[in-house]
């Protein structure tokens, strides 16, 4: 299914037909596809499997040609960051939608990302204060919260960020 998706995107959303598709049918393909993987990406499995090539190819649906795609595309991007293993990548996702030409749409996806930010934000504050009621502040505790601020904190997003856009 994963594959089948992707070929949809690589495609530009034509698949087989004696009679051709529409721009119309094109771009729903486009938005099924986005929309099934950015899905199937919250599951650990599915997300592992994806490549740095398939990343950039689902990333860059952020700035497809059709508005019904990117609007698709952002709402499940952020409705996804929240529940994925690596929200980071998500985030990267959204902030594609600086360049969005839609003003409306523009500002919907700034709002999904402030709110992806506050959710890693207070989840990483809640994830902190459990370590340190459960270890106390020894060099173990800092040692753990250190590591969950590398996966959590919205300012790591960065590197995600310029490799969507140096690819």
């Amino acid at each position: 299914v994963l594959y089948a998706l992707f070929d949809v995107l690589a495609e530009d959303g034509t698949f087989f037909s004696p009679w051709g598709t529409t721009a119309k049918h094109r771009s729903a393909a486009r938005r099924i596809a986005a929309c099934g993987l950015l899905k199937l990406m919250r599951h650990r499995r599915f997300d592992e499997l994806l490549s740095p090539t398939q990343g950039h190819a689902l990333g860059w649906t952020a700035l497809d040609g059709s508005l019904a795609v990117r609007e698709a595309f952002y709402r499940r991007a952020s409705k996804a960051g929240g529940a994925c293993v690596t929200p980071l990548r998500f985030l990267a996702y959204l902030s594609l939608s600086q360049g969005e030409k839609d003003d409306g749409l523009r500002h919907r996806a700034r709002r999904m990302l402030k709110g992806g930010i506050a959710f890693l934000r207070e989840s990483y504050e809640r994830k902190v204060n459990e370590i340190m009621a459960v270890e106390g502040s020894g060099s173990e505790a800092r040692r753990a919260c250190s590591g969950i601020a590398t996966c959590m904190m919205p300012e790591n997003v960065l590197p995600y960020c310029v490799h969507l856009l140096a690819h």
